[in-house]
Order: C-alpha cells, then sequence, then structure tokens
C-alpha cells in the first residue's frame, strides 16, 4: 500500500446499502479491499437500544486512493458497492475514477457532527429518548460542548429537576419562537374584547346603552367586581345627559406606548376612590373612560395579529442555496447515467426539506436571480470580483428545479431582469408585509429588511455559525437600525459584490458617522465636523461614488412572476427517478405521510 493520498475514490453503492448501518457497509468494502480506510456519510447517533442512521449523501460512499486503480474494480456489483464512480468520458479507454479531496471529506465529516448534534441549543424543546427520563419533554437551559451534553429542566408531578444529559438521548422537538410575543397579551386582548361595548356609547343619547353594556359584563365576574363602582355610578345617573368629552385625558392615553400600562390605568379609574367629586366630575370621569376604552379598542386592533398569530413565511434565496449545493464537498461531481448533475439538485432538495420539517407550519417561497444589468448600468464593475465558472450544469440543476418545486408544494418568484434580492424586498414590503416573514440567505444586503416582524436567518457556512437577526441583534452588532445599514456599507464598501468604499471607512468608524448623521445624505451635506482632514479629503474626493454606492446597495421594488404550488408526490418521484435519485429520502419532508409509490 502506497503512501497515504490525499484524494478519495468515489463508489456508487447499491440499493441494499440504503438504510443500511455504515458500519456494515464498510465491513464489506474491507472484505474486498483489506485495510482500506473508507468513510460513510452518515450520522449515527445511538438512542436507547436503537441505533438511527442518517445519510448525508444517498448512494455514494469513499475510499482512500492508496491502490492502482484496477483494485477498485473489486468492488464492482458487491452486495453494497455498484462499483468506482468514473468522470464522463467519450471512450472507456480514456476513462479515469472520480475524486473528492481530503479537505471535502473533513468538511462533509464536520457536517455529520452537526446532524449528530442536532442544532439542539439553549431554548429548545426536546424529548428525553434514553435513559431513567425516557419519553418525557425537557427544555435546554445549558449547553456543555465539552462533553457533547447539554443541561435540561424536567417538569415531574411533584418537583422539576435540571439534569446533565448526552445529546445522543435527545431528539429536537421545537424551536423557540422567532418573535417574542408578550406574555400578557391574552388577558389585554379579553379585557378589550369586554370594552367593546363601552367604545359604541355616545353621549348624545339616551344611558340605556350604558346600562345594558354593563349589565352583559356580569358573566365575566372578576372584571365586574373590579368595575362595580363605575356599574353602581352609572345606574345612578340613569337619565338622558349631555356629556361633554375631557379630550385632554383621552389625549394623555394616546401617548402611552404600554398596553399593560394602559390597562392598569383604565382598571384605576373604573374603580375610582370613595371621594367622587362633584357630579360635573363624575361626568368627566365617565366620559375619560369611554375615550380611554376607544383607545383600548384601538390598541386591541394593532394586537390582532399577535392574538390570532400572523401567517409565517420562509424565503429562501434559491440561487445562493443552489451555489452552495454545487460547490458542497461530494456534491457538485455527482453525475447520473446519462452525464447531468444531480448532486446541487439533491443537496437542494435535502437542504430545503429540513428547513421544512424545522419549520412545518411555514409556506416557502424561493425566489430565483435574474439579471444584474441595472445595477453594472450604474457600476460596471458591480460584481467584477467573482470568479468566472463555466456554466456546469448549473441551468439544467436550476431550471429542473423551477419546474419541480411547484409540485413539492414550494412557491416561487422570479424577474428575468431583476436579483433575487429585489424580488424577496418586493415580496416582505408588499404582498407579505402583513406576515412574519424569515428570510434564508447569508447575503448582508437582506438585513435592511429586517424589521419586528421579518427576521434574517444566516445560514451556517463555513466557520459562521447559524444566527437570526432582529432589529435588537441588527443594532447591537453593527451599531445602527436595519434601516441605516445601507448607509454604513456605502461607505465601507462591500466586498462580495465589489463595490468600494472609502479607504480608512471601516463599519465601526462609519457606523459612528451614520448614528450621528442618520443618512448619506445628511452626512455629505454637514460640515463634516469630527472627521480627520485626511478622512475629509477621501469623503469629498469620493462624494458620488459614496451615492452611487447607497443606490447600488439599496433594495428596490420590483414586479415578479410568482408560480404557485400543486403538489404531486407521484408526478415528482417518476422525475427524481429519471435522474436516477432515490425518491424516499427527499420526499419524506415534503409529504410526512408516503404514497405507496412504484
Amino acid at each position: 500500500m502506497s503512501e497515504k493520498s490525499s484524494q478519495w475514490v468515489v463508489l456508487e453503492l447499491t440499493p441494499k446499502a440504503e438504510n443500511e448501518d455504515p458500519d456494515m457497509v464498510k465491513a464489506s468494502i474491507r472484505h474486498h479491499i483489506r485495510d482500506a480506510e473508507v468513510f460513510i456519510p452518515a450520522s449515527v447517533v445511538q438512542r436507547g437500544e436503537q441505533r438511527v442512521c442518517h445519510y448525508l449523501v444517498d448512494g455514494y460512499a469513499f475510499i482512500r486512493h492508496c491502490y492502482p486503480e484496477n483494485y477498485y474494480s473489486r468492488l464492482v456489483e458487491t452486495k453494497y458497492v455498484q462499483g468506482p464512480l468514473y468522470v464522463p468520458s467519450v471512450s472507456k479507454k480514456d476513462r479515469r475514477l472520480a475524486f473528492v479531496t481530503s479537505e471535502e471529506v473533513e468538511s462533509l465529516k464536520s457536517q455529520i457532527k452537526v446532524e449528530v448534534d442536532q442544532g439542539i441549543e439553549v431554548g429548545d424543546t426536546v424529548l428525553i429518548v434514553s435513559g431513567p427520563y425516557r419519553e418525557i419533554t425537557a427544555v435546554v437551559r445549558e449547553d456543555i460542548p465539552e462533553t457533547d451534553s447539554v443541561v435540561v429542566h424536567i417538569q415531574l408531578r411533584s418537583t422539576d429537576r435540571l439534569v446533565t444529559l448526552p445529546r445522543a438521548f435527545l431528539q429536537l422537538k421545537s424551536k423557540p419562537p422567532l418573535v417574542a410575543y408578550k406574555s400578557n397579551f391574552d388577558s389585554i386582548s379579553t379585557w378589550a374584547a369586554m370594552a367593546k361595548y363601552l367604545s359604541q356609547w355616545k353621549f348624545t343619547v339616551r344611558l340605556d346603552p350604558i346600562y345594558r353594556g354593563f349589565r352583559s359584563f356580569s358573566r365575566w365576574n372578576k372584571w365586574l367586581q373590579q368595575s362595580r363602582g363605575t356599574y353602581f355610578f352609572i345606574r345612578a345617573f340613569y337619565t338622558e345627559l349631555d356629556f361633554t368629552p375631557v379630550w385632554s385625558k383621552f389625549n394623555e392615553f394616546r401617548q402611552l406606548s404600554s398596553g399593560i400600562f394602559l390597562r392598569d390605568q383604565i382598571l384605576t379609574t373604573i374603580a375610582p376612590p370613595p371621594k367622587w367629586g362633584t357630579v360635573g366630575a363624575k361626568y368627566q370621569e365617565v366620559s375619560f373612560l369611554s375615550g380611554a376604552c376607544r383607545k383600548m379598542i384601538g390598541i386591541y386592533s394593532d394586537m390582532k395579529y399577535m392574538i390570532e398569530p400572523r401567517p409565517f413565511n420562509l424565503i429562501i434565496d434559491g440561487t445562493q442555496l443552489f451555489i452552495r449545493c454545487a460547490l458542497a464537498p461530494g456534491l457538485g461531481t455527482l453525475i447520473d447515467s446519462q452525464g447531468r448533475p444531480t448532486g446541487p439538485i439533491v443537496g437542494f432538495l435535502k437542504s430545503l426539506g429540513a428547513y421544512k420539517k424545522r419549520f412545518p407550519e411555514a409556506r416557502i417561497y424561493v425566489c430565483w436571480d435574474g439579471s444584474s444589468q441595472r445595477r453594472k448600468a450604474i457600476y460596471p464593475d458591480y460584481k467584477a470580483n467573482r470568479p468566472h465558472r463555466s456554466d456546469n450544469g448549473s441551468s439544467f440543476g436550476m431550471d429542473w428545479l423551477r419546474e419541480t418545486l411547484p409540485l413539492l408544494g414550494i412557491l416561487q418568484a422570479f424577474n428575468p431582469v431583476e436579483e433575487a434580492d429585489d424580488v424577496i424586498a418586493s415580496l416582505v414590503r408588499g404582498k407579505l408585509k402583513d406576515d412574519l416573514n424569515v428570510i434564508v440567505s447569508s447575503d448582508r444586503d437582506m438585513l435592511q429588511l429586517v424589521s419586528e416582524f421579518t427576521h434574517l436567518l444566516s445560514p451556517n457556512v463555513g466557520l459562521c455559525k447559524e444566527k437570526l437577526y432582529d432589529p435588537a441583534m441588527v443594532e447591537s452588532e453593527y451599531g445602527v437600525p436595519p434601516k441605516s445599514i445601507v448607509h454604513i456599507r456605502a461607505l465601507s464598501g462591500d466586498n462580495s459584490d465589489n463595490i468600494l468604499g472609502i479607504s480608512g471607512f471601516g463599519l465601526k468608524t462609519a457606523s459612528k458617522l451614520i448614528k450621528l448623521y442618520g443618512t448619506v445624505s445628511t452626512l455629505l451635506g454637514s460640515n463634516l465636523a469630527g472627521l480627520g482632514k485626511s478622512q475629509l479629503t477621501k469623503l469629498r474626493e469620493n462624494e458620488q461614488r459614496v451615492r452611487d454606492n447607497v443606490e447600488l446597495l439599496t433594495l428596490q421594488d420590483v414586479p415578479f412572476d410568482q408560480i404557485t404550488s400543486n403538489p404531486n408526490q407521484i408526478e415528482v418521484a417518476a422525475k427524481l427517478k429519471e435522474l436516477e435519485i432515490k425518491s424516499d429520502s427527499v420526499l419524506a419532508a415534503y409529504f410526512p405521510r408516503q404514497l405507496d409509490l412504484v
């Protein structure tokens, strides 16, 4: 056996290897090539007495290239291996083995470690599947990466308990909500619903509606006890009166931002001190109460999406996800018998399926890139720093996905002359503006779209861990709110898109200036106090560039075509079969209740 090689031969597995224990597959390969170093891209988790296997790349294994090429023919049509994978060639004479590098194998091993860890984080709800607390649901309170374990909070019948358990003993059930709803909104909404009667009272008519309205509250005993003083007061003045509202007090309530404080103030008014003062004061109190209730109904309307949860959308930059899959170790080189690239398609569908499992309640939109010509007309070198890559089957893969995603229940949006970023911006600022939205992208241009109800999920790419950006996190990391991100990046530049900033204006300097002046226009229109002579000169010399950068970086509202979904599991299975892709593992996320497919 020769010196250790940095290349690995790609082996194509037989259907028998599907869902088989990876150790069995390794043992079979080593039976034919003794002492071979074999890597199966699969995660194995021991849960009690059961070993749960999950293949990261279905249908393939890797063996270190340490032998002459004819050695690997020993594996052809064995129990678990169809044979080594060859690079497509015109004749058999010229064909050569398909390799991946050690770096690519190590990357796959890192991904498998993430699979085994399950992405369990503090705050997640998990099911304990092994040990004395089996079948109990718990919440993760602390992560202990050194021992690959976590501390979970368990609620038992008689007591609560904190227990340290290995990750392998746990199964992820759900992530914490993306938007933290205020815990007391339910009580406010209940009060507001009851106060609806008061908002309809008019002071120019008899008080019969007031009397009847208060009587209708009798079924809410707790509320009635708190309002008994006002109830008898109104009953005592059951007569035709003309009340003049005390708008000053009403306006005071308009300034209150906290629904809880508003409710407390109203309840204090409903049950006032024993000394009521003059009859005029009594009239004023009733008028004030009615005005405050009208304000409360306004708050109730604003909160309706908190009380009745908003629709939830997951919006994915499809082009970016496809490119990540095409460059992923072990995926970019996979092809079918006709030479068509299937690796990026498999990676895309599995990644999308993972998001569907993680967010089962979400409607998923995939947005595709069109042309960058509009921005190149402003700045010809826009994205000029990106290496030119041959098509390498990308067009085939993306066209195939656009055609197939509707059959998987996925919505799509596309404009052939605009970038996916602008289409996503148009979605969240237009059609989906009243919904909860999570954008999945590693592109920092998306930070400008972050708001109370639109967050950015930056995925785990390379050394960057997954982050979920809300407005507070954007401001914490960049020093400015989301709406100002464009302006600090216009000064500092954006290397990924070849947008040049100004030398000496890094993110920290740009953040301080925009925090002080608000926008680039305001900054450039000021006397630039506080800047050094060198910075002042550079800023004045590059004024037009900075203004162009703002235009380049600002995501525009653009028209787009939306492709609706039409789920059809049988048709998808047939399309996957045509590309020689095993359908069961791919379709499980999209169609949890599997049909009996032939």
